[in-house]
Protein backbone atom coordinates (compact mmCIF):
# COMPACT_ATOMS: atom_id res chain seq x y z
CA UNK A 1 0.00 0.00 0.00
CA UNK A 2 1.38 3.38 -1.01
CA UNK A 3 0.37 5.53 1.94
CA UNK A 4 2.28 8.54 0.63
CA UNK A 5 -0.17 8.59 -2.27
CA UNK A 6 -3.07 8.82 0.17
CA UNK A 7 -1.52 11.97 1.59
CA UNK A 8 -0.78 13.39 -1.86
CA UNK A 9 -4.33 12.81 -3.11
CA UNK A 10 -5.78 14.24 0.12
CA UNK A 11 -3.67 17.37 -0.27
CA UNK A 12 -4.58 17.61 -3.98
CA UNK A 13 -8.24 17.99 -3.05
CA UNK A 14 -7.27 20.57 -0.41
CA UNK A 15 -8.36 18.50 2.56
CA UNK A 16 -6.47 18.26 5.83
CA UNK A 17 -6.08 15.18 8.02
CA UNK A 18 -8.69 16.39 10.48
CA UNK A 19 -11.33 16.72 7.76
CA UNK A 20 -10.56 13.29 6.30
CA UNK A 21 -10.51 11.68 9.74
CA UNK A 22 -13.94 13.12 10.52
CA UNK A 23 -15.41 11.75 7.27
CA UNK A 24 -13.98 8.32 8.12
CA UNK A 25 -15.17 8.46 11.75
CA UNK A 26 -11.58 8.20 13.00
CA UNK A 27 -9.61 10.28 15.44
CA UNK A 28 -7.00 12.51 13.82
CA UNK A 29 -4.30 10.46 15.54
CA UNK A 30 -5.66 7.17 14.17
CA UNK A 31 -5.96 8.62 10.67
CA UNK A 32 -2.45 10.06 10.84
CA UNK A 33 -1.02 6.67 11.87
CA UNK A 34 -2.75 5.02 8.93
CA UNK A 35 -1.60 7.67 6.47
CA UNK A 36 2.01 7.28 7.69
CA UNK A 37 1.84 3.50 7.33
CA UNK A 38 1.99 2.72 11.04
CA UNK A 39 -1.41 0.99 10.82
CA UNK A 40 -3.33 -0.23 7.81
CA UNK A 41 -6.50 1.19 6.34
CA UNK A 42 -9.47 -1.19 6.43
CA UNK A 43 -11.01 -2.01 3.05
CA UNK A 44 -14.11 -0.03 4.01
CA UNK A 45 -11.93 3.00 4.80
CA UNK A 46 -10.13 2.64 1.46
CA UNK A 47 -13.47 2.60 -0.34
CA UNK A 48 -14.61 5.74 1.49
CA UNK A 49 -11.34 7.53 0.72
CA UNK A 50 -11.65 6.70 -2.98
CA UNK A 51 -15.26 7.91 -2.97
CA UNK A 52 -14.27 11.20 -1.31
CA UNK A 53 -11.25 11.85 -3.52
CA UNK A 54 -12.87 10.79 -6.81
CA UNK A 55 -15.53 13.49 -6.43
CA UNK A 56 -12.81 16.09 -7.07
CA UNK A 57 -10.26 13.91 -8.88
CA UNK A 58 -12.32 11.69 -11.21
CA UNK A 59 -9.31 9.66 -12.32
CA UNK A 60 -8.60 8.51 -8.74
CA UNK A 61 -9.13 4.78 -8.31
CA UNK A 62 -8.42 2.41 -5.46
CA UNK A 63 -5.54 0.98 -7.50
CA UNK A 64 -4.01 4.40 -8.17
CA UNK A 65 -4.30 5.55 -4.57
CA UNK A 66 -3.41 2.40 -2.67
CA UNK A 67 -1.70 -0.13 -4.93
CA UNK A 68 0.28 1.54 -7.77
Amino acid sequence: MKVNKVSAYRKAIKMNQSQMAKLLNLSVDAYSRKERGLSEFKQSEMAKIVNIISKKEPTATIEAIFFN
